[in-house]
């Protein structure tokens, strides 16, 4: 294989991998009849992680504006997949949870990209993955607004 020689030759994998991800989830999701992108896949894995997150929390955890976390909210609420409920101690806000509906898209999902990256990963070594990982890591911590 050809050394790298440029910034633009070591991002066109990168982005490959990532769009190439981004389609098959599309097609796994659309395959189960779940109403959402992998986008709004991901917004449901930082509120899987929480309980009762508001929508500030997930405009800070995504870095997207507080207007698009809006909306994708509420199509996620209007899908059935969260539920929107009063803060108990601010009623000023809102805190989202996974429904039933979303809860068992996430965990469907969550099996289907262990079984990507295990056919992603098939032919590397444990070594390799871990290097893999640590490279994509350091990478990520560079772009901008990642704090690195």
């Amino acid at each position: 294989m050809p050394a790298v020689r440029t910034e633009d030759d070591l991002l066109q994998p990168v982005i490959t991998v990532f769009n190439g991800y981004r389609g098959w989830m599309q097609q796994a999701l659309d395959e189960q009849a779940i109403p959402a992108s992998p986008l709004d896949m991901w917004l449901l894995s930082i509120v899987a992680e929480g309980d009762g997150v508001s929508q500030q929390q997930l405009v800070q955890a995504t870095g997207r504006d507080k207007a698009q976390v809006t909306r994708m909210a509420a199509r996620l609420v209007q899908a059935g997949l969260l539920a929107r409920e009063p803060d108990a101690q601010d009623g000023r806000r809102w805190r989202l949870t996974l429904t039933e509906e979303g809860k068992a898209a996430h965990r469907h999902m969550g099996r289907q990209r262990k079984r990507l990256a295990a056919l992603l990963a098939a032919d590397l070594s444990a070594e390799e993955q871990a290097t893999l990982a640590r490279l994509l890591g350091r990478m990520s911590a560079r772009l901008p607004g990642a704090g690195g």
